[in-house]
């Protein structure tokens, strides 16, 4: 609602909601406090960056272009006198600077997230690799059962852990485990 004013006010003046046998119909000068020093060199970053991520918040001062061509006709001696370019400069500058140091922090954040996405990829396709050969290879799993069909590998087990499968004795059914 205060941009939806705001924008009104720029539009229409300062004193739209006044009668008009009312209004001061005041001149507004470049040089007045409330004025907009920024707008009048050329651009206002305050309003440039109006509902924005870059948004730099509250402004009080007023655009007028009434004071703005009074800014332009004068000749540029004058206007160095009054410094109001140099300033504009000096926050340009300034919010260059930040947001180069908001783009570099962010690139930093993207370059690590993007190295833990390529590790966990090489992680994933070393898993998917590893053949199931290599696997039956390693022999008993954990929970004590036989990878991937290996006979001998588990006939090992049974032995070393007292159990002999092997050939007699009803084939290892039925008897004492």
């Amino acid at each position: 609602m205060d941009a939806q004013r705001e924008l009104l006010n720029q539009l229409m003046g300062g004193e739209r909601d006044v009668p008009l046998d009312q209004r001061s119909n005041r001149v507004r000068k470049f040089t007045d406090d409330d004025t907009c020093k920024y707008y009048v060199c050329g651009i206002s970053p305050h309003f440039l960056f109006k509902n924005t991520k870059s948004e730099l918040g509250e402004y009080g001062r007023v655009v007028d272009d009434g004071a703005k061509a009074a800014w332009q006709a004068l000749p540029q001696e004058t206007k160095d006198k009054y410094g109001y370019e140099c300033e504009l400069m000096n926050f340009l500058g300034d919010l260059v600077s930040r947001n180069d140091s908001e783009v570099h922090r962010k690139t930093r954040e993207l370059h690590d997230v993007r190295t833990m996405l390529l590790l966990l990829l090489l992680l994933l396709l070393l898993v998917l690799t590893v053949s199931p050969a290599a696997l039956r290879r390693q022999g008993p799993v954990e929970h004590g059962g036989q990878a991937g069909g290996d006979r001998r590998g588990a006939e090992r087990h049974h032995r070393a852990h007292g159990r002999d499968h092997g050939g007699g004795g009803g084939g290892g059914r039925g008897g004492r485990h």
